[in-house]
């Protein structure tokens, strides 16, 4: 994409259309896990999926930190040329939304059983809620890293490239989810009749 010499309302409409798809991609990432769970007729597991919610926002809001900094710093390097600023902030965004994700997951993963009473789950919903919590306390680097490195690729111009990527991620997650809900609930109910 060459920011030199095109209209900037095509360059708009070239960033922000795959970006707006993004955000609804991820919405819809987001109720996939609702769904496949409702599914299962439990209202204990939906209100511990839900009760967590706020740890997803929590975690994409640091990627989201160090991915748009990131990003409006890539850019005005590459405005000006400077590869070798440029080099450095992806370095820079690399590193810090792993290493603040392992802090963030380290913190959730400390701090478990108080959150779960926090956010005043009931004794049914108690155990889904701090399973699920704990998958996102695992997975909380890649999380923070999947949302900056998305951000710093628009950053370069390449929206189309970073929509991509975030809907092969998310369309793996929609096809896995029953096959790792569901088979989960029969080795559960397997070993709960024996």
């Amino acid at each position: 994409m060459d920011f030199d010499t095109s209209r900037p309302w095509k360059l708009m409409l070239k960033m922000c259309i795959p970006s707006v798809i993004t955000i609804l991609i991820m919405q819809i990432y987001h109720m996939a896990d609702v769904f496949f769970i409702g599914k299962l007729g439990s209202p204990a597991m939906v209100s511990g999926l839900s009760l967590a919610s706020p740890v997803i926002a929590i975690l994409s809001t640091v990627g989201v930190l160090v991915g748009g900094g990131g990003c409006a710093a890539l850019a005005m390097a590459l405005g000006r040329k400077d590869n070798s600023s440029a080099e450095k902030i992806v370095a820079f965004s690399f590193w810090s939304s792993i290493g603040l994700g392992v802090i963030v997951g380290a913190a959730l993963f400390l701090s478990l059983d108080r959150l779960v009473n926090f956010f005043g789950a009931s004794e049914e919903a108690k155990g889904y809620c701090r399973q699920y919590m704990l998958i996102m306390a695992v997975g909380a680097p890649a999380m923070c890293f999947s949302q900056a490195m998305g951000s710093l690729i628009r950053g370069k111009g390449k929206s189309m490239e970073s929509l991509a990527g975030n809907m092969i991620g998310s369309v793996l997650n929609i096809a896995l989810d029953p096959l790792f809900i569901f088979a989960q609930a029969q080795v559960r109910h397997f070993s709960v009749s024996r």
